[in-house]
This record gives C-alpha cells, sequence and structure tokens, in this order.
C-alpha cells in the first residue's frame, strides 16, 4: 500500500480517517500528493501549483508535511490516491485550506448608535454605544468582532465582549465620569483568526449644565430703568461650561413683564452675548426680564434672568429750590463775592427712583452764569470762582433726574448779593472719607475741606479745632491747625457708647469767622454680642446629620451690639479637627448661606463659622456644633429564620419567627435608628408587608394565613 503526499509552505497539514471511509481493503495502496491555487477571491492568477509530488503513504490514513513559504491568500489541496492489489486506484481531493497570514484592513470606528455619525460630545452616565464601517480582509472573510471601552489616557474600563457581526453595540452598567473621554476599541477578527484592532477618536462625557452668567438689561452695565417703551436690550458674560464641559453651543433669550406674561418668546441669539430689541409694546410703570438661557453641546443647559428694567415715561416731580447752603432756608440776601449756594427739597418720582442732580447758577433777566455741574444725590451745591456783581440777583436753576433719565427744571426766587464772612465746608470725622464709628478709644481724627470766603473776601488765614463730646464737654480746646485740612490727635480719654465731634473753626483776615461741625463719631470697643448658629437652611433648625454632597448650609439669629449696628456678616465651612474648605464669603446682612461646589466626605464633621461686624469694625467669631456628613446606606448583616440558629424546615403553620444581626452603618455612620421586616412565600406573594420592628433584632408574626 502506499500513499503519496507532497506540500510547500510552512504549513501543516494532515489527513485522517477510517479504512471504510476511504474504501481501503487488504489489496488496496494509498498515496497522495498536495498542490496550491490562488484562492477565488485573491487578486492573483487562478492557476495550481503542485507543491508535492505523490507520497507513499502504506496503509497509514494520514499525513502531514510542513512547508518554508506559501503565498498569502493561496488555497491547498490534499490529493489522496488509493491503490489496490491489482494496480487499480482512485484519487479523493480535499476541499482546501486558505492560507490567510495577513490580518483584517479596519473600518473607521464611531462613537454613538446613529450609523456612520460620529459623536464628540454626550450626556452619557451607564451606557456607551459605538458603530463601525465593516471591516475587509483579502482572502478570508471576518468571522466576527470583540469590542472594550477605553477611559482617554488611561486603561479599559470593560473587557472585550464579542459581538459576532454586530457592528452597533450598547455597553452598559458602567459608571461614566463627567469631564473624562471614553473610547470604543474594536478588533475585528477573519477566519484564519488574526485581528486587526481599531480605536475611535473619543466621546466627552458632559453632564453638567453650563455655570450660570450674569444677564444685565441695558446695553453695557446693568440699567433698572428707561424711558422708551418700544425698545430692550440685554447683555450677558460669565457663562462657562468649564475647562472640559462640551462647551457653550447657543444662547437664547426671552422676554417676559413682571406678571409673568411672554413678550417674546424664545429666539436664538447664536453665540451673540448682546441684544437690541425695537418696537415692542412695553406699558409705563411695567418691569420686564430678560431670561437667558445657555446650551451647551450635550443640550443640558442653564436659565439666568436678569433683575428686571421698568419703564418709566413720566418725568420726576418737582420740588422748592433755596437760595443758600443751609438746609430747607432761603436767603434773600448775601455778601458772597465768588460763591453762590443753594438747596432744595428732594424731588420724587412714583415710578423710578431719583438717580441725580444737575444744577447751575444763572444771572436774572441775563443768561447762565455756571454750567450744569451733577451733585448726583446731594440735594445742596455750591458754586465757587464766580464773579458775582453787587445789587444783582442770581438764581439756582436744578433739574432733577430720575432712573429713566427724564428730568423736571425748577428756579430758585432768586438772592441779593453782597459781602460776607468766610463759607462753611465739611468737616469728615475719620483720615478720609467721613466716619461714624471708631474702636480706637486713644485717638481722634478728621478732615475738612470746602471752606472759602470768595474772591472778594480777605481770605481765610488759620484753622482752629476743638473736641468735644455727646453732653457738649470739651475734650481738648481750641488748637492751632495752621493751614492744615486735616488732625489726627492721639491718647486722649475717649469713653466706649460716647459719641465725638471735631468742631473746625474757618479765620479769614479780617478777624470774621464760620464754625463747622462734624456729625461725629462714636467709640465702640466692644466686639458684637454673638449668636447660636445653625447647620441646614430651615431657619432656627439644627441639623446633626445630613446626606450632603457638595453643598452646606447654615442660618443663624442676628448679632446684636448696643452701641453701633451691625454691618455685615461673613462665614465659611470648616472640617472638624482639620481646616476650613471655604474661604470666608460676606452674606452682608442676611443670616443664612449655602457653599456649593463643595467635596464633603462621608464620615466627616463639618461646621459653620460666622463672623458679624459691627460698624466700628470689630467682629465676633461664632461656630455651629457642626453636621456629620452620611452617605452610605448601612451595611448588610444576616437574617435567619427561626429564633435563634437558621432554620430550614418547621411544622408550625401559623406562625414564623426570624432573628438578625451583624446589620451596622460604621463607625462613622449616623447610626441604625430602625428595622422593617416583611414576609413572603416562594411566589413572591406577600404575607405580611411592611412592619416596623424598632431596635429589635428578631420577631415572631402569628396567625399568620400559610396555605398547606
Amino acid at each position: 500500500m502506499e500513499l503519496f503526499v507532497g506540500l510547500l509552505l510552512t504549513f501543516v497539514i494532515s489527513l485522517r480517517g477510517t479504512a471504510g471511509e476511504l474504501g481501503r481493503s487488504s489489496n488496496q495502496t494509498w498515496c497522495c500528493q498536495v498542490s496550491m491555487e490562488s484562492a477565488p477571491y485573491s487578486f492573483n492568477t487562478n492557476q495550481t501549483t503542485e507543491r508535492m509530488p505523490f507520497t507513499n503513504a502504506n496503509l497509514n490514513t494520514n499525513a502531514g508535511k510542513t512547508f518554508n513559504s506559501v503565498t498569502d491568500g493561496s488555497i491547498v489541496r490534499f490529493v489522496v490516491r488509493a491503490y489496490t492489489k491489482a494496480g487499480l486506484f482512485s484519487d479523493f481531493t480535499s476541499d482546501g485550506v486558505v492560507v490567510d497570514t495577513s490580518p483584517p484592513v479596519a473600518g473607521k470606528i464611531y462613537d454613538g448608535n446613529q450609523v456612520g455619525v460620529d459623536l464628540k460630545y454626550a450626556k452619557w452616565t451607564s451606557t456607551f454605544s459605538a458603530n463601525w464601517e465593516r471591516f475587509t480582509d483579502r482572502h478570508s472573510p471576518i468571522s466576527n468582532y470583540t469590542w472594550a471601552v477605553q477611559r482617554q489616557g488611561a486603561g479599559l474600563i470593560t473587557s472585550f465582549k464579542t459581538t459576532v457581526l454586530n457592528r452597533s453595540p450598547i455597553a452598559t452598567k458602567l459608571n461614566l465620569v463627567s469631564k473624562e473621554s471614553y473610547c470604543a476599541v474594536v478588533r475585528g477578527y477573519n477566519e484564519a483568526g488574526l485581528y486587526t484592532q481599531a480605536t475611535s477618536d473619543c466621546v466627552l462625557i458632559d453632564h453638567d449644565a453650563p455655570q450660570a452668567g450674569t444677564v444685565n438689561d441695558g446695553h453695557f452695565s446693568d440699567v433698572d430703568y428707561q424711558s422708551d417703551d418700544t425698545m430692550i436690550s440685554a447683555n450677558w458674560n460669565g457663562f462657562t461650561d468649564g475647562n472640559k464641559g462640551s462647551g457653550i453651543v447657543e444662547y437664547k433669550y426671552k422676554v417676559a413683564d413682571e406678571n409673568g406674561g411672554t413678550i417674546l418668546n424664545w429666539t436664538s441669539a447664536g453665540n451673540a452675548t448682546n441684544i437690541t430689541l425695537n418696537g415692542l409694546p412695553l406699558k409705563n410703570n411695567t418691569k420686564y426680564f430678560i431670561i437667558v438661557n445657555a446650551i451647551d453641546a450635550v443640550g443640558l443647559s442653564t436659565n439666568v434672568t436678569s433683575d428686571g428694567v421698568l419703564v418709566d415715561t413720566s418725568p420726576p416731580l418737582a420740588a422748592t429750590i433755596y437760595d443758600g447752603s443751609q438746609a430747607g432756608s432761603d436767603l434773600k440776601y448775601s455778601t458772597w463775592t465768588t460763591k453762590y449756594s443753594a438747596n432744595w427739597e428732594p424731588f420724587t418720582d412714583p415710578h423710578s427712583p431719583i438717580r441725580k442732580y444737575t444744577w447751575a447758577v444763572l444771572q436774572l433777566n441775563a443768561g447762565y452764569i455756571t454750567s450744569f455741574k451733577t451733585t448726583w444725590l446731594n440735594c445742596s451745591a455750591t458754586a465757587s470762582n464766580l464773579n458775582l456783581a453787587s445789587g444783582v440777583k442770581y438764581c439756582a436753576v436744578v433739574r432733577g433726574y430720575n432712573e429713566a433719565g427724564l428730568y423736571t427744571q425748577v428756579m430758585s426766587d432768586c438772592v441779593l448779593i453782597d459781602h460776607d464772612a468766610p463759607q462753611a465746608g465739611t468737616v469728615n470725622d475719620g483720615h478720609f472719607s467721613d466716619v461714624d464709628y471708631q474702636s480706637d478709644d486713644t485717638m481722634i481724627s478728621a478732615n475738612w475741606n470746602g471752606f472759602t470766603d470768595g474772591n472778594k473776601g480777605s481770605g481765610i488765614v488759620e484753622y482752629k479745632y476743638k473736641v468735644a463730646d455727646e453732653n457738649g464737654g470739651t475734650i481738648l480746646n481750641w488748637t492751632s491747625a495752621g493751614n492744615a485740612t486735616n488732625i489726627t490727635l492721639n491718647g486722649l480719654p475717649l469713653k466706649n457708647n460716647t459719641k465725638y465731634f471735631i468742631i473746625v473753626n474757618a479765620i479769614d483776615a479780617v478777624g470774621l469767622s464760620t464754625n463747622v461741625t462734624s456729625d461725629g463719631v462714636l467709640v465702640d470697643i466692644s466686639h458684637p454680642l454673638a449668636a447660636k448658629i445653625n447647620d441646614g437652611s430651615q431657619a432656627g433648625s439644627d441639623l446633626k446629620y445630613s446626606t450632603w454632597t457638595s453643598t452646606s448650609s447654615a442660618n443663624w439669629e442676628p448679632f446684636t451690639d448696643p452701641h453701633s449696628p451691625i454691618i455685615k456678616y461673613t462665614w465659611a465651612v470648616q472640617q472638624l479637627n482639620a481646616g476650613y474648605v471655604t474661604s470666608f464669603k460676606t452674606t452682608w446682612l442676611n443670616c443664612s448661606a449655602t457653599a456649593s461646589n463643595l467635596n464633603l466626605a462621608s464620615g466627616e464633621k463639618y461646621c459653620a463659622v460666622v463672623r458679624g461686624y459691627n460698624e466700628a469694625g470689630l467682629y465676633t467669631q461664632v461656630k455651629s456644633d457642626c453636621v456629620l456628613i452620611d452617605h452610605d446606606a448601612p451595611q448588610a448583616g444576616t437574617v435567619n429564620d427561626g429564633h435563634f440558629s437558621d432554620l430550614d424546615y418547621q411544622s408550625e403553620d401559623t406562625t414564623i419567627a426570624a432573628n438578625w444581626n451583624g446589620f451596622t452603618d460604621g463607625s462613622k455612620g449616623s447610626g441604625i435608628v430602625e428595622y422593617k421586616y416583611k414576609i413572603t412565600d416562594e411566589n413572591g406573594s406577600t404575607i405580611l408587608n411592611w412592619t416596623s420592628a424598632g431596635n429589635a433584632n428578631k420577631h415572631n408574626s402569628k396567625r399568620l394565613p400559610f396555605e398547606e
């Protein structure tokens, strides 16, 4: 018996079978031959090449051959020739095997489940989907795909899972982190077992809506009033999606009135950060709001509403104008030569506040001798460097402007000019601007300005000052300051809760003088009286435990001070036995506050620290009794059927018992406060619904409707 085999390439072929399968008999001989041809889907010429002549295999039913090389994509076939003892033979040819030594060519990988569409951003939390173009192979078909999800810059977050030939799988039960990028990693396998790996260009996960910015009414800075009843404008800034967000792609805006009515519905502003809208039907004495919606690339959005602009189309109501610097007093005569003073009662407006005053001096029956100057909200003014003629009447002309920009103009009944003594200036308590309270009980300071004797007066040659208390007592008698316009006095015996005044006497060269007294400064050397600080946002309620993760709230009763008002509060959040987790933030006179964007750790205590400041600049600091943060549910214990150890069977059909142990909330948890239990049968039916066991760790239930 003979078997002939011929092979090339580094490839082993074996033929296995039984004599019966091959028609073998005791007088048959076997031989075999190996040939190679190009695969029908190869780019090679379709030709057959004998790689091995027939080789005697005797009566063996298998054979093998190792080759040194083979052409990629070839089909190798095995030919077996079986001989009888009479010399007759038959040939049997295998269906061949394709030799494929090259891996597949990868297709493009897309993030997302829409075929052919690649997502750059997504708000996925626990699922990840991908799709890809077909992988191709010149020599053997694609047999299957496997894929996994990778965190960019890190490792795989899933193992490779087979999709067979599905090219749009979904991974579930993931924990995708906002502001991180994740990629699909795909392997395509050919029938020869070779694979090519390709990765998507990744998708950024964004769970967070854009951070709120500020919306201003008006073209530039924020305005609260306007006189135009057909136009409204707004600008906004500060909106951001963070340095790892998907980015803000569009703003929308809406116009509403104070009653909630819609004037203009949601309209896209594109990427613009300001708008001007004309032709609107706005009403007098009505407030309008601009609502801006910032939208990021994954569709998350944040709304911010402006503080509103009131339409006011009516000018202010006029008041009486007085000649002279004394409030409410109207001069008929004066010896002024270069200075002119006026005062007036406040103008009023039923719709918008008075914003400012401007005023000018008019020569009666002639023209203006000054331009209009702004006094803001001061209801008195003095014009200097004038050339007032004796025997001529001069008048004050005042314009009062409301916040909408409209004004009303009023004129005084005029004053006849004559000579005068020095005109009073302003004396301020303190080194610079005027202060009303101080905490130093040994020092006092003052500064003054605005004294003048006019260009035809003899001129001020000296200032003297005096320090007095609220009871009229003299602390320091008249002392010369020369030409100085400020003083600082140390070593004085000042008393707590007592007001002190600086009196300045301006003396001109002919001995005429004018005294001006500051409005006083109160000495307060005592700190504010503290109040109780509560953890939590509910006024007067103090939390001991909370599940807060990123916010902390506190409320407190108002601090008090018997001497000077409380001016503001500042507060911060402190981790007990550690440090502050926020800086101190000002709440002004609000007695509650919330800090956000925190990272509160479970099992740790956090405290609110509040400082109350009085007008003298002194503060008192108080801390809450802290709140324990607990993010973790109790750890599971063991529930046993029966009174003691666990039972699997019982003969009683009306009573069931159970006991449990091992439940714990950890050493830093808020503690287990109650157990509840429920009884069900093997079919899921409820025998006894949830019932409180209090703090007990076992329970007996009697007279239960068990079925036999």
